[in-house]
């Protein structure tokens, strides 16, 4: 790591010896720095009767042989040059007092630096004493991290950086869906223009008959005689009809979407349909809210996908689909206002798929079956005259959605076996 003191001994070969228990220790440092071609220094603070414990190692290297004897015996050494240390006792002052200390920029390529310091905070927040804990800032804007602290602080923030600052694997979505709308109408019998007949008694034959009033009558003629001539009735046009159409649509879309795994997916296929909001406003400050204020918004109709995919660590991919089906309906009239409708099938699900699996997601059906019936009141009941005599309307809607989708991993995760390693920390 740069800025880390480095040792660069005389001879690198593999150091094996025995120590007995109750040899001085500085006897014991004096000897294996001789054998590597070092200097070693003490501190006042290691006292000259302090003897060593029973340590046998064989085939080590010299950070080795020093690490090994000095943790046992409650010491630590700090690098003066490469080839010169000096002892010191382990205490949090001279840790404080010796220890070195780094300030290193890390520049994230993957990871969120916000994110990453919360981690970072939390791991590093035990190393050393409360002097000098390692300090971590973000920067959001340029996505870099700054440790301050000793160099096994940071050294460990590195390793814990180099493991989670890893591009996210990408998924490619294959969807394939089709809608199929069908409609059927039928129409027959007879259709009258007025369900009533009119009667009019006129026996001077020169009055037309009138939907709002009657003609004069001149009751001495009436009372002289009736004749058939005297009376004027009306009828309603009769229309036979004998209608029927089917209709089928069908939709069919196969949209791919690619994403980072972990990131929202959208896709949308229809029509935006103009939704109004009125709000009333006065109009002076202080005054009535009385001034009507049509605003719009705007509701996607149609079919609208959202879907989540992670991939596992497990070579498999976990999806939360959601799937909406809507349609624009009739307009509904809300205190003399003419308001759109809408029709809405919704299915949200968690699959969990293999890479390149197919999940099938159907059963998304509306059937919608209206009938009318009029004629003449009674007749509609009979059923043989309710065919003849009647109007008969009858309309089918059914719309069915089928959605495959696919899920692809087109990049995994760049993990090494040294992310996946475990690291040695040293307990402060």
């Amino acid at each position: 790591m740069a800025g880390a003191s480095a040792l660069n001994p005389a001879a690198r070969t593999p150091l094996a010896f025995r120590f007995a228990a109750g040899t001085a220790i500085k006897e014991a440092l004096v000897f294996v720095a001789d054998a590597s071609g070092i200097s070693v220094n003490f501190d006042s603070s290691v006292a000259e009767s302090k003897t060593t414990t029973a340590i046998n190692l064989d085939n080590v290297s010299l950070e080795q042989a020093l690490g090994a004897i000095l943790t046992s015996n409650g010491l630590f050494y700090k690098v003066l040059t490469p080839r010169s240390v000096l002892v010191v006792a382990d205490t949090p002052q001279n840790r404080q007092r010796y220890e070195e200390l780094l300030v290193q920029t890390f520049r994230l390529s993957h990871a969120d630096a916000t994110e990453l310091s919360a981690v970072l905070n939390s791991m590093l927040g035990g190393q050393g004493p409360q002097q000098s804990r390692p300090q971590v800032q973000a920067n959001k804007s340029a996505n870099t991290i700054t440790i301050r602290g000793t160099v096994p602080a940071v050294a460990l923030a590195e390793r814990l950086i180099e493991a989670s600052d890893r591009p996210q694997a990408e998924v490619v979505i294959d969807l394939e869906f089709l809608e199929i709308d069908r409609s059927r109408a039928k129409s027959h019998g007879l259709n009258l223009a007025s369900f009533q007949v009119g009667l009019q008694y006129s026996p001077d034959g020169g009055a037309t008959p009138s939907p709002s009033g009657g003609s004069p009558v001149d009751f001495t003629t009436m009372l002289a005689g009736l004749s058939t001539t005297y009376f004027i009735g009306t009828v309603p046009p009769v229309v036979v009809k004998f209608l029927e159409s089917d209709s089928r649509t069908r939709l069919l879309a196969r949209p791919s979407l690619r994403g980072a795994s972990g990131t929202k997916l959208t896709a949308n296929f229809g029509d935006e349909v103009p939704v109004p909001s009125t709000t009333f406003q006065p109009l002076a400050t202080g005054g009535t809210a009385i001034n009507p204020v049509t605003s719009f918004t705007y509701r996607s109709v149609g079919i609208n996908i959202e879907m989540t995919a992670v991939v596992t660590y497990d070579d498999e991919i976990l999806v939360e689909l959601d799937v909406e089906s809507s349609t624009s309906g009739r307009d509904v009239n809300v205190a003399g206002q003419n308001l759109p409708s809408f029709g809405s099938r919704k299915v949200r699900t968690r699959l969990r798929v293999r890479n390149g699996e197919s999940s099938l997601l159907a059963g998304l059906i509306h059937d919608d079956d209206r009938r009318a019936l009029a004629g003449v009141s009674g007749s509609i009941h009979v059923p043989l005259l309710s065919r003849l005599f009647s109007a008969n309307e009858r309309q089918i809607l059914n719309t069915e959605l089928v959605i495959l989708a696919t899920p692809h991993v087109v990049r995994q995760r760049a993990l090494t076996p040294r992310d996946l390693a475990p690291v040695v920390v040293r307990r402060p």
